[in-house]
């Protein structure tokens, strides 16, 4: 510090002096470990948004798979009924036609092209999303070109462990300590402990016999009041509320793991049952029926085939839903973000560019 003093207001009575202060060493110490706990949390808090981002991209794939094979089954749904009214149209008039069931189609073929209008607009719009949120969606698309099977799911599934400690959690224990050490230094700068300080003074006009220009002097500082109380106890009350917020994160933690991996398996053996189910009807069905009646009815062949498509938009529901609750465990476990990236929609789980 440099200063000037004139005492006196009269021109050639000046004094100059140089004062050097000691600063207090506790608080240049815990000014520096707060000021890395608060680069480490940043770092942690990078992840954890690099985490949602990539679970969110996980979520935009699996949308964008799932409407365009819905859009599919619903195209699906509507070339059967128009051949089944084409079938019914060519027996007009003959005694195998049946005017309800022809009224019925009709008015249910309006109703399914209606159904393949909003899938496919569905479509459109979670393209529409891809191509504005990642520029260029080649990679989305790709990525989800031949989707994971529901055995190698169950296979994975079966060998992850509970995580404890995940991305927020480690975010939120990097809060606290940042917390802390907020605290230790107001704490340090509230105890007023300095070394003192020297000062070097020269005062011109002291230049005689009897005085001399140079002079030194020291001296101490003794807070008389405490300082920073208010920011120590502000302090206080975030650290409390830090702590409380970790718990409640560690329960939310173990009860998504719980209740993700529960779901998961749910699905899993949902799915499993109705293609059981599925695959048994299709050997019993239209094949064996065929067999048994003399005059083979294609009306009736079409008519199952229908209510098997139906079947398939229920196995196709589980299926994304199986898949999103997969996504979801990984996330709860901190793996879809681990490096090097993984694709966990894929069947082979090769890793992304």
């Amino acid at each position: 510090q440099i200063n000037a003093k004139n005492n006196t207001l009269v021109y050639g009575r000046e004094q100059y002096g140089v004062r050097i202060n000691a600063t207090n060493p506790f608080e240049v110490i815990n000014n520096k470990k707060y000021f890395l706990a608060q680069q480490t949390l940043n770092t942690v808090t990078r992840k954890r948004l690099f985490k949602e981002a990539v679970r969110n991209r996980y979520l935009l794939m699996l949308g964008f798979a799932e409407a365009k094979e819905f859009s599919l089954l619903r195209k699906k749904q509507e070339e059967i009924i128009l051949k089944m009214i084409q079938v019914q149209q060519a027996r007009l008039g003959s005694a195998q036609f049946n005017s309800t069931d022809f009224v019925g189609d009709r008015i249910e073929s309006i109703g399914r092209t209606t159904e393949v209008q909003q899938a496919n607009y569905q479509l459109e719009m979670i393209q529409g999303k891809i191509v504005r949120l990642l520029g260029n969606p080649d990679g989305v698309f790709s990525l989800v070109h031949e989707l994971i099977t529901p055995e190698t799911i169950m296979e994975l599934s079966d060998s992850l462990t509970r995580v404890e400690v995940v991305t927020e959690v480690l975010e939120q224990l990097q809060k606290i300590e940042v917390s802390q050490r907020k605290l230790s230094l107001d704490k340090a700068e509230r105890s007023g402990i300095n070394l003192g300080y020297l000062q070097a003074m020269y005062t011109p006009y002291k230049n005689d016999g009897f005085q001399k220009p140079l002079g030194l002097s020291m001296g101490v500082m003794i807070p008389v009041f405490n300082k920073n109380r208010a920011s120590i106890a502000r302090d206080n009350l975030s650290l409390i509320q830090e702590k409380n917020q970790l718990q409640r994160l560690q329960i939310i933690t173990n009860e998504n793991q719980t209740q993700n991996r529960n779901a998961l398996r749910f699905q899993l053996k949902h799915y499993f049952q109705v293609k059981t189910n599925l695959g048994q009807l299709q050997e019993e069905g239209i094949l064996g029926l065929s067999a048994q009646i003399h005059d083979f009815d294609p009306l009736l062949q079409l008519r199952f085939e229908d209510k098997l498509l139906k079947s398939e938009l229920l196995l196709h529901e589980i299926r994304f839903k199986m898949l999103t609750d997969w996504i979801n465990l990984l996330d709860d476990l901190d793996m879809l973000a681990r490096e090097p990236l993984m694709n966990f929609l894929s069947e082979d789980l090769n890793t992304i560019e």
